[in-house]
């Protein structure tokens, strides 16, 4: 198997993004509409964050709301983006191998990763998914 194939040929390069005034409604649409499980933030024309399905959900579905549809307009009211987005990122940059890629969401836990060029433009996102669908074709 070779590890040295650079993130760029397995990476996905059709990114949706969203920005720190987007509502909390808009992230849970543009998710399930995509089918995509995580949405970089963007300031500036900068990654600031990174927002995955799981915080939408955790967020969402706390005690407080009785159905989606209150949570969501509520939460268009009373929380910013930034409140619950992942604000410490760890990117990968597009030349950095496979195997670098695998081994950062393994020690970090993470099921995504935003792959930055060298001036840590966003070109990119690894996922898990990525990863094991390249694997899938190696054997």
């Amino acid at each position: 198997m070779k590890h040295s194939i650079p993130i760029s040929k397995i990476m996905n390069t059709d990114l949706i993004t969203v920005n720190e005034n987007n509502k909390f409604s808009e992230l849970r649409s543009i998710m399930e509409k995509n089918g995509i499980n995580h949405l970089p933030v963007m300031e500036n024309r900068k990654i600031t964050g990174i927002i995955s399905y799981k915080d939408v959900l955790k967020t969402s579905f706390s005690d407080r709301y009785t159905n989606q549809q209150e949570s969501d307009q509520l939460l268009d009211y009373s929380m910013a983006i930034t409140d619950f987005m992942t604000k410490e990122l760890f990117t990968i940059k597009e030349t950095d191998t496979v195997k670098h890629a695998t081994q950062m969401l393994v020690e970090k836990k993470f099921n995504a990763l935003p792959v930055v060029d060298n001036n840590a433009n966003l070109v990119g996102i690894i996922t898990l998914h990525d990863l094991l669908v390249f694997l899938l074709d190696q054997y």
